[in-house]
């Protein structure tokens, strides 16, 4: 079971100079090469013992498979950095809210319209995405989903549409 006393989100910003639409869709302007921020993040994960076969667990969350299995493996790929473990497995959120609150949301908006939430920031800022997809995970457990990792990484494959999805361990929620 999942005994969750916070939520933390790892996040690298950088000084960045250019125009204002750029700086808020994308922000990728002067920012650090993938090698430097996944290497940041593996040492984050270290530090904090979140790495496969250390001493505490985390579990992370997406509203996609493309994250992991799509742009993160031909990321890895394109700069010959190996897979990382703590990848393989992951919730993606989608799957988990529709089969918690017997429903299709289908999108970020729409998860936290039906949870009375108002959309903060930006859809498809990834910090913004982080931090609402964050507050949806927030409701669920509140609302007493025990959140499991329900899809995993292929090595064979980028193609989401060729993933397996592991089964999820979720209670049934009154709320919708």
């Amino acid at each position: 079971m999942l005994n969750l006393t916070r939520l933390t989100l790892f996040i690298h910003i950088v000084d960045r100079s250019y125009i204002q639409f750029c700086r808020i869709i994308e922000q990728v302007n002067s920012a650090p090469v993938f090698a430097e921020v996944f290497a940041n993040a593996e040492k984050w994960l270290n530090d904090r013992e979140l790495l496969p076969f250390q001493k505490r667990k985390c579990l992370f969350v997406t509203d996609s498979p493309s994250d992991f299995n799509k742009y993160l493996s031909m990321q890895c790929n394109i700069t010959n950095i190996v897979y990382p473990m703590w990848a393989h497995r992951w919730v993606n959120i989608k799957t988990t809210f529709s089969a918690f609150y017997s429903t299709t949301s289908g999108r970020i908006r729409n998860m936290l319209e039906q949870l009375g939430l108002r959309l903060e920031g930006h859809l498809h800022s990834g910090l913004d995405d982080a931090i609402n997809i964050a507050r949806i995970v927030i409701e669920l457990i509140k609302d007493g989903c025990l959140l499991a990792p329900n899809e995993f990484y292929h090595s064979s494959t980028t193609n989401s549409r060729e993933r397996e999805r592991l089964p999820t361990m979720e209670a049934q929620s009154s709320r919708m």
